[in-house]
């Protein structure tokens, strides 16, 4: 795995874990990455837009710098009461100003989170049969991961 990729799945995966961990505060279901269920309400984190990284050099060493746009989505199964949906949009919007709040407490020797930043707010992205619904609201992250100290 490349230091790009590795660095991108370090911070999905601290973002994951940091909801995770403070589900029952947000009103999330377990979130996954890139995986929604097709049976029960589930969350999911997934990339959006390709993500871009560069290295950068000075005297401590090299680093990448990188920034991911992330998706964080909400499926409800069954939900035909239309004003619910302002309730599932909040929940979203509470996630991320969690995540936007609490990026610099994510601990990982690996890499630090630069800034989070809000791309869209909560809306009901798709509406499917049987009233089954996905919210989303999108966000990019800016991160740096060591490569190498002098």
């Amino acid at each position: 795995m490349s230091e790009v990729n590795r660095g991108q799945a370090d911070v999905i995966q601290s973002l994951v874990s940091l909801l995770n961990s403070n589900q029952s505060l947000l009103g999330l279901p377990t979130v996954r990455f890139d995986e929604l269920s097709t049976s029960k309400d589930s969350a999911c984190l997934t990339v959006t837009e390709t993500p871009t990284a560069e290295r950068v050099a000075d005297v401590t060493g090299t680093a990448l710098r990188g920034s991911l746009t992330l998706t964080l989505i909400y499926r409800v199964m069954s939900n035909n009461i239309g004003n619910k949906d302002l309730d599932y949009i909040s929940v979203l919007d509470k996630s991320y100003e969690f995540i936007r709040q609490r990026y610099a407490f994510v601990e990982n020797p690996n890499f630090f989170i630069d800034n989070v930043t809000e791309k869209s707010g909560g809306t009901l992205e798709h509406v499917y049969s049987g009233g089954i619904k996905d919210f989303c609201v999108k966000f990019v992250v800016s991160y740096q991961r060591c490569i190498t100290l002098f």
